[in-house]
Parts: structure tokens; sequence; C-alpha cells
């Protein structure tokens, strides 16, 4: 398979390229920015409830917000590699009817 740029690759009408394979990686960091994001606003939001109304509630969503992070990146990361292997199937089967029109 020639690889292609990636424009050039976007732009393909015969969706001969897979993109997905090369955004892939810059998903993945949004996914960990944005769960990252949400774990901090979490624990600020507890922080403050510790204070302000329950200290118990607080606590609980402070280990609410880092329990549900770290599951929330586990399932990423999980989702992610089934992209991932799916198309890398893709792109060996295709190799190997290449490869077996070749010897015909």
């Amino acid at each position: 398979m020639d690889s292609k740029g990636f424009v050039a690759a976007l732009l393909d009408l015969s969706f001969s390229e897979f993109v997905t394979t090369k955004v892939i990686k810059i998903l993945y960091i949004l996914l960990l920015v944005m769960i990252g994001l949400g774990v901090v606003f979490g624990v600020i939001t507890g922080l403050i409830g510790m204070f302000t109304n329950s200290f118990l509630s607080g606590v609980a969503v402070v280990l609410f917000s880092l329990v549900g992070g770290v599951i929330y990146v586990i399932f990423a990361r999980i989702f992610m590699e089934l992209i991932i292997v799916v198309f890398r199937i893709a792109e060996n089967t295709s190799e190997m009817v290449r490869m077996k029109k070749s010897d015909m």
C-alpha cells in the first residue's frame, strides 16, 4: 500500500488509505485531556462541597471523580485499541488478497 500524505488520504474518495490509524493518537490524547479536565473539575467541586455542604458528600465526589477518571481512561484505551485492531485486520486482509492475486 503506497503511503499517501495526510491531506491526500483525507481527500481520497476511493477510501484506499485509512486516516483513522493516523489520527487515533491525537484523538486519544484529546480524550485524556478531556477526562483530566473532568477529574479536575470533579475534585474542585468536591473540595468546595466539603467546606460548604456536607463534608462526606464532598469526599464522595472527590473519590468518585478520581475512580471515574481512571475507569474512563481504561475504557477509552480499550475503545481506541479495538478501533486499531479492526483497521489492522482490514489492512492485513487486503494485503493477503493482494498477495493471493499476485500468485495467480
